[in-house]
């Protein structure tokens, strides 16, 4: 495979993995209306000025949304651990990260049962 060919296939999914994630981004602002649904991710597509069968980049028959929403859960538990607040007790290490991750699950607690995939 030639160099600009790589460098091609290297820039498009480098640009699609971003657009994804833009699309998920803004799917997890929906979901407090729309729930864990197509619906969330479609109406995402079209604030972006994308198609909105464009929501099949992220949602994977309603996995990609939660898996985005739990990949990012799990990004902001590992910060809080480098947190300097971070405390050296080991009880309150668990306690402190138990915290944080669900300080990001509970806005979304409602609209669990929402999701397509129950």
């Amino acid at each position: 495979m030639s160099l600009r060919l790589l460098k091609n296939h290297a820039r498009f999914y480098s640009s699609s993995s971003s657009i994804r994630e833009q699309i998920l981004d803004l799917s997890l602002q929906n979901v407090k209306s729309h729930g864990w649904t197509e619906k969330s991710v479609t109406l995402a597509c079209e604030k972006l000025g994308l198609s909105p069968m464009a929501y099949n980049i992220g949602y994977v028959d309603g996995l990609g949304l939660i898996n985005h929403f739990f990949d990012k859960a799990l990004i902001n538990t590992t910060k809080a651990a480098q947190d300097p607040a971070f405390p050296d007790d080991f009880k309150e290490r668990v306690k402190y990260l138990c915290k944080a991750r669900l300080e990001q699950t509970i806005p979304y607690a409602d609209q669990w049962q929402q999701s397509d995939l129950f």
